[in-house]
């Protein structure tokens, strides 16, 4: 059951296992599931399902104005630790996100609303997950990964990150972190 979870995460490195352009909701053949499952098996023993928290403008948070919507962890698959490399299920998490959106695999890269990346992504019954830190930058969402337990982030989108800006100069900690970054101006 563990394995079948993390299928996606090393899969593009199998010589045997085609890049052609697969999308969201697009059903993986057995024999390429199997695939799959062989090239986890060996490249990516040690995966370790995770977490991310994507923060969200509330304002019927009376304090903080911000909740959090769970991806992966008790939640289901939807985050997997692979390599010291993040990757999440990129249609949920832009759900999440609040985003608008479809990504599309092109040659073990992500396609965003048809406009090609480099961002690494892979294919997992039928879903496509993608490299967690820059698909965040491409999103300009501010990733922040726990450094004690490497498979759990909190994700700030766009629209958390002005929200926090717009609650005045003791909020905006986060904001400034995101204008470092090169996230935003």
């Amino acid at each position: 059951m563990l394995l079948a979870a993390f299928t996606v995460a090393c899969s593009a490195e199998n010589p045997n296992v085609r890049g052609g352009a697969d999308t969201v909701g697009a059903a993986v053949p057995a024999s390429q599931s199997q695939i799959l499952a062989d090239t986890l098996a060996r490249v990516c023993s040690g995966a370790q399902r995770g977490s991310v928290l994507v923060a969200r403008p509330d304002p019927t948070e009376e304090e903080s104005q911000v909740s959090f919507k769970l991806l992966g962890d008790g939640a289901g698959p939807g985050v997997v630790l692979c390599r010291g490399v993040l990757y999440a299920r990129a249609d949920t998490l832009l759900t999440l996100m609040g985003e608008p959106g479809m990504v599309a695999l092109s040659g073990g890269r992500a396609s965003v609303d048809g406009r090609p990346t480099e961002i690494q992504a892979y294919l997992h019954e039928g879903s496509p997950y993608v490299e967690l830190a820059p698909f965040a930058r491409s999103r300009k969402a501010l990733l922040i990964q726990r450094t004690e337990h490497r498979m759990d982030a909190t994700l700030w989108p766009k629209e958390t990150l002005l929200h926090l800006k717009a609650l005045g100069p003791s909020r905006r900690g986060l904001y400034d972190s995101a204008v470092r970054e090169g996230l935003l101006p």
